[in-house]
């Protein structure tokens, strides 16, 4: 036996000190005298002399078997002591004694959760009641005009409060007067930069003194991420920020930057208004570094004008970012001279706000004091380039909400542009996400362009590919492997997709997803073939009706290092391990999908598109604008949905304006087809009445048949008259005619 290990007989004389000491730290001394031999504990069996009686012996006890590697044990002692529901006070009073970490520990020890979880939340819930009680806020910030010891105590206990006791503050220090207002100011310097937060909340105070104060704190904590909310009140106007403020802002700053008021003093508003420009871009972009919570809402400070201090605010990143965007931007626009460009900026957050308050997929409210109603007031030279600041930084709502103003206010002459810079909406139609597609083209179809334009063949593509939809978010995946394609797609029917498609070929997989408007994923193996990996992803990249899907590429963990090159230069892009089990395919591909930011089409959403979309290719048929809209690219969309209730009757009336075979023998289809809406069934006789008279008989012989069996089954009176028409539109020879004529009015 080596020096360094322990024999049981070693090791049993350490236990019974072990359980001496407990004995001692507990209050009770044993008596070694009658002391019988010990037998061998069981596993569960506690090796304390005396069992622990009051809720601090038994915390301790719970300490000592966890050191002691005893967890049941320690178990059994944490239920005693949580039995005897501690209060407030004493939870507070064993933190003090063995700090915070001690219950993180216990909280960390699986043995004991859930046991352990629910006394750390009573700790920090009692110790957040007790750091946020008025009255004992109130006595520490008494205390700091107290003597030196007594100053230093109220400080620490401050300080350990966090930024509940700053609101308190805030208060304390509107009210108080020059020497109370030195010592709260120096408080706050010294509680450090977690009273940043709540300070900038009281950048909207009334008083302009308090203003002054607070920005002086600013300037002390605060770092150059703090510079942006100081510049309006460094270089506002007299009549939102006076003289005080202002030189309290360019002192502030001053420090900040590490340099002389005096050259601060120098920087003109024009530069301050840019400043506050790209602050609010930084927003407007979703930039900014917010850090949130396990339930992923940060908090934001307000003024509150009732307690007389800020108040805390939980949002969501987004919600954060456009409120402080917004403030920033409205800022630049009181201190700069007009500029056409912070204007955009300014509407085009209001506008991401007003969808953002809507719900993102809802539509804008319109009326008196909406985002919507003052974009519509502001002419289209400044929405069309708040919809160019939208697109040019990826901004979907706003894009959306500036499409659909200029729809009401925006000219013919606006698709055609200029030399040096291409019209807004043209591009809009060719933006990687279909939102702003199917925007664009009911934009252009609302202006209505009296001749032909660039890119007037993505209307009708676009409003195919939005009425070729499943009405569910489908995924397409991707491998030449049927039975390996199968199971993946099983995989994202779990993961929520309501549609799944399989392509076997990278080619396929394109002229699929080009096809299809409820196509929002691609899920692309490592190793497709007919095209290869990286070209397949050009392609898809490469067209707009493809640009903007998420791909997931799966395969092999050895090829992953093949595609990082991909990966690096694509954030719609990321790779998964394939997977015999969903738990670890969707552990893996479920934080890409969750962090793409534009949420899918909802179901209505999809059925009130569809619906719009055939509205419009029927309105391109019979306001003939097919001069403008060649509606053969969507013949196969439309064809697809003419029996389907809400949208095939304008899917036929647009199908007329095609003149094919084709056409034809699907409207045939749809009138014999006992099984179809009724309403269908009229619209499809009287449109091939239409189309046979423009284009003559296309049908064949034994469609013909069908048709005459379908007026002599007709029971409905405006079906047998359509079908009557359209008999009529066939020229029969005048022998039928005859017949028809000589059994009437039998």
């Amino acid at each position: 036996m080596t020096r360094n290990s322990a024999s049981p007989l070693r090791l049993l004389p350490a236990l019974v000190l072990a359980a001496m000491e407990a004995s001692v730290a507990l209050g009770q001394v044993p008596d070694p005298a009658g002391a019988a031999p010990a037998a061998a504990a069981p596993v569960d069996e506690s090796p304390l002399l005396v069992e622990p009686k009051t809720p601090e012996e038994q915390f301790r006890a719970t300490l000592l078997m966890l050191r002691l590697a005893r967890p049941n044990v320690a178990r059994l002692y944490l239920e005693q002591f949580m039995a005897g529901n501690p209060d407030d006070d004493l939870v507070l009073k064993l933190r003090d004694e063995y700090g915070p970490a001690t219950f993180i520990r216990l909280h960390n020890a699986k043995e004991l959760r859930p046991l352990s979880t629910r006394l750390l939340d009573q700790v920090n819930e009692a110790f957040r009641r007790r750091g946020a009680d008025p009255d004992r806020i109130n006595r520490l910030v008494d205390d700091l005009s107290g003597p030196p010891a007594e100053r230093a105590a109220a400080l620490s206990a401050l300080r350990d409060a966090g930024t509940v006791v700053v609101p308190h503050m805030i208060r304390r220090l509107g009210t108080a007067g020059d020497e109370r207002r030195d010592e709260l100011l120096s408080a706050l310097t010294q509680l450090g930069p977690r009273v940043i937060p709540p300070l900038l909340g009281a950048l909207d105070a009334p008083d302009p003194d308090l203003r002054a104060a607070i920005i002086q704190v600013l300037g002390r904590v605060g770092t150059r991420d703090v510079a942006a909310s100081l510049w309006h009140p460094a270089y506002a106007r007299e009549a939102d920020h006076p003289a005080g403020v202002r030189v309290a802002g360019q002192e502030a700053l001053a420090r900040i930057y590490a340099t002389t008021h005096a050259d601060v003093a120098q920087v003109s508003s024009t530069s301050a208004a840019k400043e506050l420009e790209r602050a609010a871009l930084v927003h407007f972009r979703r930039e900014h570094p917010w850090q949130p919570a396990e339930d992923g809402l940060v908090e934001v400070w307000v003024w509150n004008d009732e307690p007389g201090t800020v108040e805390a605010v939980r949002m969501t990143p987004d919600e954060a970012s456009l409120a402080a965007g917004t403030r920033f931007a409205r800022q630049s626009l009181s201190i700069g001279a007009e500029d056409t460009n912070r204007q955009a900026l300014y509407l085009a957050l209001a506008l991401s706000a007003a969808g953002e308050r809507a719900g993102g997929t809802q539509p804008l409210p319109s009326g008196p004091g909406t985002a919507f109603d003052l974009a519509l007031s502001a002419g289209p030279d400044v929405v069309s380039r708040v919809l160019a600041l939208s697109l040019e930084h990826r901004q979907v709502r706003a894009a959306v909400a500036a499409l659909q103003v200029l729809a009401r206010i925006a000219s013919a002459r606006r698709l055609l542009g200029t030399d040096a810079e291409r019209s807004p909406i043209l591009v809009a139609l060719n933006d990687p996400h279909p939102r702003v597609q199917f925007a664009a083209a009911l934009t252009v179809l609302q202006i209505d362009p009296p001749q032909r334009f660039p890119g007037a063949g993505r209307i009708v593509e676009i409003l195919g590919r939005a009425l070729n939809d499943s009405g569910v978010a489908a995924a397409l995946v991707v491998h030449a492997n049927p039975q390996a394609a199968g199971d993946v797609a099983g995989f994202m029917q779990q993961m929520g997709y309501g549609e799944t498609y399989i392509a076997q070929t990278g080619r396929e997989a394109f002229l699929r997803a080009a096809g299809q408007g409820d196509i929002e994923l691609i899920v692309l193996n490592a190793n497709v073939i007919r095209w290869p990996l990286s070209e397949t992803i050009a392609n898809l990249r490469a067209d707009s009706r493809t640009a903007g899907l998420p791909i997931v590429i799966f395969g092999p963990e050895r090829e992953q290092s093949r595609v990082q090159y991909l990966l690096r230069r694509d954030g719609l892009l990321t790779y998964v391990v394939e997977s015999n089990t969903l738990e670890h395919f969707e552990a893996q591909a479920r934080p890409f999908l969750d962090g793409l930011k534009v949420p899918d089409l909802t179901a209505p959403e999809r059925a009130a598109r569809a619906e719009a979309a055939a509205y419009w290719l029927g309105s391109i048929a019979v306001g003939r604008r097919v001069d403008l809209y060649d509606l053969a690219p969507a013949e196969r969309a439309l064809a697809s949905v003419a029996a389907e209730p809400d949208v095939g009757h304008n899917a036929l009336i647009a199908m007329s304006a095609i003149p094919t075979r084709t056409v034809q023998s699907r409207m045939q289809e749809v009138v014999v087809n006992v099984n179809a809406p009724l309403e269908n069934r009229v619209t499809a006789a009287t449109e091939l009445a239409a189309h046979i008279r423009r284009h003559g008989v296309l049908l064949s012989d034994a469609e013909l048949v069908a048709l005459g069996a379908a007026r002599q089954a007709a029971s409905e009176p405006e079906l047998a008259t359509a079908l009557a028409a359209a008999i009529g539109a066939l020229r029969p020879q005048p022998a039928v005619v005859e017949q028809r004529l000589r059994s009437y009015g039998r």
